[in-house]
């Protein structure tokens, strides 16, 4: 019996102490990352638009150079707000259906799969490390081929891009100064 006691003192003592060095490894190594704001625009601004969401709610957008862009650096296209929009009820058009399905909408890249290009040299280095952590997080593969539906990493004044695949040749707008940090406070 006393050696059964000290069994269990000692798998106790150990399991606290483990989770307690868990614990304290989680608050020191695990650390958000710290990011500059990412603003499409830095320098401009445009007219605020609003709509009202099917869901309740308002959507504000800024509208620059006939983009909309969205929380800074997010441009909607058309078809994803119709989609977003409370329907017009005046408008027997649509005889109160919703005009598109959600998978039209937000169109994935198919099989998970995204093929890309870094036009931005200087920033093949992050780029390649934010694309590692993506795959090694997700499901999503990339593939290094400027063909078909691609993305296309690129040199700009601000940080920008659409939602979801656009087809053909897409943009990620990326600024100079826009780098991954991690926070070592």
């Amino acid at each position: 019996m006393k050696n059964l006691t000290l069994c269990f003192i000692a798998v106790t003592i150990l399991n606290v102490s483990c989770n307690e060095k868990f614990e304290q490894l989680n608050q020191e190594e695990i650390q958000p990352f710290d990011f500059e704001q990412e603003i499409a625009f830095p320098d401009r601004s445009g007219q605020i638009a609003t709509f009202e969401l099917k869901k309740g709610g308002d959507l504000s957008y800024e509208l620059i150079d006939s983009l909309k862009v969205f929380e800074g650096d997010i441009f909607l296209n058309e078809e994803l707000i119709g989609f977003l929009k409370k329907e017009d009820t005046t408008s027997s058009s649509t005889n109160g259906k919703i005009a598109s399905a959600p998978g039209t909408v937000l169109r994935r890249w198919n099989n998970s799969s995204v093929n890309f290009r870094i036009t931005l040299s200087s920033r093949r280095a992050d780029i390649l490390w934010a694309i590692n952590h993506i795959e090694a997080n997700t499901n999503i593969d990339f593939n290094e081929s400027a063909s078909g539906n691609y993305i296309d990493f690129v040199s700009s004044t601000g940080c920008s891009s659409f939602l979801g695949m656009q087809g053909g040749r897409q943009p990620i707008n990326l600024a100079s100064g826009m780098r991954k940090r991690i926070n070592s406070s």
